[in-house]
Formats: structure tokens, C-alpha cells, sequence
């Protein structure tokens, strides 16, 4: 069933109501442009719970042999309460026509939080990426191909050791040949980049951001301009109150020897210190009435930031939201066409356009997305969770959002709030949405949330509204083309024998295991820690890598049925872990 993908709020009363209906001829009830959005529910078992999290990655690129050319869409929902299902759908859709749907399925997941999807083709084959923080073990890269058009399970790359939960965020860079991703870490932020340098991703070491020690919550976005590709990042101090906006070079990531990489910082936005507990209410809520009680003091919530930037653009621009009391929905943004410094814009309380304040309610979870290029000037939608009436329907707008200009000046889908396609009589209440960050990789804005069913049940749904919602005239366009080939050619050339991967097969395995690694490893000396899942040492080569193998076959056969971590240290050149397991 199509649903409303736009309604009217409310217009200021008296005589700016009279002026905007003296200025333009509008509908009783706005939509969005097309007034209808292909969508469907899926899964549609197991419920997903309420969730505590969502991610989005969809692309027309996808060349799947049983089916050729489709879009590809993949979304990925979790939960606090690791006795909630969690997994990952994937869904091959026509191009251009969404609602056919040429097959589908679900990557089922179990205590894990963050499940965040990408996609790279690998000398073509289509991979799907699963970055996610695996409860009590650590952050975790999981990699499927597609080439059967069904996920089959390549290997898993163990980003860290962490004991305790922290976020992690990964994008990929269309066309698709860069992956990115960002985690916290003990030191501060790490960040780990591969390559499409076929036939497999080559990874750079995993590094560590200089200056970044207390930085929590990192998100990461790709733009490619006449800098160079780049990787915006944000993250938050919650002692010094800063929320930092940085970015590093791709290239210089992947052939950084080291294990540390200095990033450039584009802007420290101080937004307070906040307290861990987010209140569930709208602290700044007012008085019963004149004789009531004092409205409660604003109390600062922690941000949580989400970065999106235009995919190939002139400006190295970006925009990140956040909120710091559940109530005004922020969107931090960098214009360089028109400004060398980044500003901050409140959207929702009225101020910078005309239109109805909606922040004396709970507003959460903001979202943020570049409009592709080819719509004929970049603007940013923002989508959030609100509590707020929708005076057209009496109920909870629930998921709402707008468009807004690059510069923050001026509201593209004025004088109207994009309602977010909710059921109009079971709206959701779960505050988490995720909008895909491909901006110029698929002609649908691929959106997905949580919404409560007439059954009583929570489904994600995934909507594929049009990517240009409003047609609007504005400044000139500013793509350039994304021409790395020569670059990515070079650099496996040059590297690829020195910054090669070390892989482990067979994975998993029944009798024993050996490493594949690049024949410039063979004569470096180099360490092997073998453990088991709890991190008990099972095992330690230290010699030449040529010898490595004779040990680790012993070892391997004498193992007990399980999951190892292997971790592998060439000093200078590569340091990383690899995951085995031995089956009964």
C-alpha cells in the first residue's frame, strides 16, 4: 500500500498566513514530489523490536549475474536488548522501477549493535560490507559476495578488541571502488580504508586519528573534489563539550605505514558538556499553566552526529546534525561557495524561514542527506523523529523532515515538513532512521525506519522516494568527474606487493589452516598470536613468514572446535586480525 509521503503542517497564523496564500497557488495537502513513493515492508519476520539502531546503502550499480544490472539495497537494524533479533536484508530491485523486486533475503545477526552495510565491486564481484561492534569481543567487518545473487560469507576482518560497546560507522565511494570506516577505540579514533584492487579489497593498516584520545561517537562520510578524495569525519569530547569536524585523504590512509594518521580540522563546534542519560521527555517543556511550576532546567543530551557530504562536488563541504536537549534538531554544514567558516542552523523552531515552529516537542535522532548533484543545485534533507502533532491528522507526525539550501539560508520544500511516510493511524514511536548516503549512485532516496503495524508489530519499512523532491532552480553545479583509475592501477602496482593482504584458509576449517600472503612477506619477520574467542593464547609464532605455515598446520589440527582470532603483526607493514573457525 503507497502511503502520504508529505503533509501540511500548520502556517503562521494571521498575516503571514494571508501572504503566503496571497503568494502561491497551493494544495490542500502537499506531498512529495511525486506525491507517492514506491515502498515495501521487509522483513517481514522475524519483527524487528523496537530497535536501537538502523543503516541504509542502496546503489544502481550492482551487476549481479543471475539478474545483470539492479539496485542493490541493503539496510541493517539492531538492538540494545541482545535478546532482539538483529540482521541485515538486502533486496534486488529493478532499476528505475523499485517496486519490482527480483529477489530478497535476510543476513540473520545475534548480540551485536551497529549493523552498518556498504558495497564495493571486487573485480566484479559484488561484495556486501557488514561493519558492527560484536558484544564482549569487539569491532567486526564481515564481507559477503553476491556473484550467485544469494550473500555468500567470504571472511570476517576483526577491527579491534574492545570489551565494552562503542560506535562504529562505515561509508563506501561510488563508483564503487573505497570503503571507509571509524570506530572509537581505547587511544581515540581508528579508521581503517580499503581498495578495490581486485580480485580482493586491499585494507590499509588500521590507524589511529592524532589528537582524537576521549573523542567518542565517530561518523565518517566520503567526498571526492578537486582536493582529492576525501573522508569527512565528526566525533564528540564529552569533557571538553566540543563536537570536532575533520578529514583525511584516502590515499594517504591506505599507504600509511604507520599505525597513526594526523587529520586536518576543519571546525570545533563547543555545544556543552552533556549527561550520559538522555532524558526521555522534552526538558524544556512549559508550565502547566501561569500558576504551575517552573519549567525544568535544559538539560544538555549527549549528540549523537550523523555527517553526509555531496559524493563529487568542487567543495570539500559537509553538514553533520545533531541535538543537544531532545528538542531542537542542529545541522552544523560547511558552504565554501559562500563562506570559509562552517555555521550552525537550528530547522525546526521557525527562525531562519517562515513556517510552523515544531521544536516545543521531543525531536531526536536527526539525519542527514546530500541531494544528488544532478538535481540542479544541491540542497541537504534533514529527517528526524518528532512527537509533535500533525494538526492535519491529530496523531504524532512521528518521522518528519525538509530540504534546506547548501548554505542554510533558505527552505527548498518550502512552506512544507516532508512527512516521512508513517501509517497515519500507527505511527511510529521508535526514533531511528537512516537515509543511504549515495547521492549519485541510484535514482531513489533510499529511507528506512521501524513503524508499527496494524498488528501490533514493528517492520522495517523501506521507502524510495525520487532523489530530486523538490524541483527548484539555484547555483550552478559543481561536479567534476571521478576519474581515480590511473590512480587506483598505480597504487596496486606499487604497493600491493608490500601492502598486500594476509588471509587464512580454509575459513572455517575441519583439519587445519594456512596463510596466504604476498611473496614480499615470506622473508619478514613477522608475529602470529593465536587465541580463542575469550583471548586465551592458544599459540605464537615469531620468525620468518616462510616459516609461519609449518607451525600453524601443527597447530591448527590439535585446536578444539571453535572460533579463533589470529593476530598478525609485520612490523612496519601490516598489523591486523583474522578470524577461523574450526568446525566438529
Amino acid at each position: 500500500m503507497k502511503k502520504q509521503f508529505l503533509r501540511k503542517l500548520l502556517l503562521r497564523t494571521g498575516a503571514i498566513a494571508l501572504l503566503f496564500t496571497s503568494l502561491f497557488s497551493l494544495p490542500a495537502s502537499a506531498q512529495f514530489n511525486p506525491p507517492t513513493a514506491v515502498e515495501n515492508t521487509y522483513p517481514t519476520a522475524p519483527a524487528i523490536g523496537l530497535t536501537g539502531h538502523t543503516s541504509a546503502y542502496s546503489t544502481d550499480m550492482a551487476n549481479i549475474p543471475p539478474y545483470g544490472n539492479v539496485t542493490l539495497s541493503l539496510a541493517g537494524w539492531d538492538d540494545p536488548n541482545p535478546a532482539q533479533p538483529a540482521g541485515v536484508s538486502w533486496q534486488l530491485l529493478m532499476v528505475g522501477n523499485p517496486a519490482v523486486i527480483f529477489a530478497q533475503g535476510v543476513i540473520p545477526y545475534a548480540n551485536v549493535r551497529d549493523l552498518e552495510v556498504g558495497w564495493l565491486d571486487v573485480g566484479g564481484d559484488p561484495q556486501v560490507l557488514v561493519a558492527y561492534y560484536q558484544n564482549g569481543v569487539g569491532h567486526m567487518l564481515d564481507v559477503y559476495s553476491m556473484m550467485t545473487g544469494t550473500p555468500v560469507f567470504l571472511y570476517t576482518k576483526v577491527l579491534s578488541a574492545m570489551p565494552n560497546y562503542t560506535r562504529i560507522s562505515i561509508d563506501c565511494h561510488i563508483p564503487p571502488y573505497a570503503v571507509g570506516i571509524a570506530w572509537q577505540d581505547v587511544g581515540g579514533i581508528n579508521v581503517c580504508v580499503g581498495l578495490n584492487s581486485s580480485p580482493t579489497i586491499t585494507y590499509s593498516n588500521i590507524l589511529t586519528l592524532t589528537g582524537t584520545a576521549g573523542e567518542t561517537g565517530p561518523d565518517l562520510a566520503f567526498v571526492h573534489t578537486g582536493t582529492g578524495l576525501m573522508l569527512q569525519t565528526v566525533y564528540y569530547n564529552p569533557v571538553t563539550g566540543n563536537i570536532t569536524e575533520s578529514m583525511f585523504d584516502f590515499w594517504t590512509a591506505l599507504g600509511t605505514p604507520g599505525f597513526t594518521l594526523a587529520p586536518t580540522v576543519n571546525d570545533v563546534n563547543l555545544v556543552g558538556v552533556c549527561q550520559q542519560n538522555n532524558p526521555p521527555d522534552n526538558p524544556n517543556a512549559p508550565p502547566a499553566g501561569p500558576a504551575g511550576p517552573k519549567p525544568p532546567p535544559v538539560i544538555r543530551v549527549c549528540p549523537y552526529m550523523n555527517i553526509d557530504g555531496p559524493g563529487h562536488y568542487s567543495y570539500d563541504d559537509w553538514a553533520y546534525t545533531y541535538t543537544t536537549d531532545n528538542n531542537n534538531i542542529k545541522v552544523r554544514h560547511m558552504d565554501q561557495a559562500t563562506s570559509p567558516f562552517a555555521s550552525t542552523v537550528i530547522v525546526n523552531n521557525g527562525g531562519p524561514w517562515f513556517g510552523l515552529p515544531i521544536n516545543p516537542a521531543l525531536n531526536i535522532n536527526p539525519f542527514p542527506f546530500y541531494n544528488r548533484i544532478s538535481c540542479g543545485a544541491v540542497g541537504i534533507v534533514v529527517a528526524w523523529y518528532t512527537n509533535y502533532i500533525d494538526p492535519m491528522t491529530g496523531l504524532q507526525a512521528g518521522y518528519v523532515g525538509l530540504n534546506m539550501s547548501e548554505n542554510g539560508t533558505a527552505l527548498l520544500s518550502a512552506p512544507w515538513y516532508l512527512t516521512v511516510a508513517n501509517n497515519p493511524t500507527f505511527a511510529s514511536p521508535t526514533p531511528v532512521l537512516s537515509i543511504s548516503k549515495q547521492d549519485d549512485g541510484c535514482q531513489d532516496m533510499f529511507t528506512v525506519f521501524p513503524e508499527l503495524d496494524n498488528t501490533g508489530t514493528f517492520r522495517m519499512e523501506n521507502k524510495y522516494p525520487p532523489q530530486c523532491v523538490n524541483s527548484f532552480k539555484g547555483e550552478a553545479q559543481h561536479q567534476i568527474e571521478c576519474n581515480d583509475n590511473d590512480r587506483i592501477a598505480t597504487f596496486i602496482k606499487t604497493h600491493k606487493a608490500s601492502n598486500g593482504l594476509v588471509r587464512v584458509y580454509p575459513n572455517p576449517y575441519s583439519s587445519n589452516f594456512k596463510l596466504d600472503m604476498p611473496l614480499a612477506y615470506q622473508q619478514d619477520n613477522m608475529t602470529v598470536v593465536v587465541t580463542d574467542i575469550l583471548g586465551v593464547t592458544v599459540g605464537k609464532f615469531n620468525g620468518i613468514g616462510a616459516k609461519a605455515n609449518a607451525y600453524l598446520n601443527e597447530l591448527s589440527k590439535g585446536l578444539a572446535s571453535g572460533t579463533y582470532l589470529l593476530n598478525i603483526n609485520i612490523p612496519g607493514k601490516e598489523k591486523e586480525t583474522l578470524k577461523i573457525t574450526k568446525l566438529d
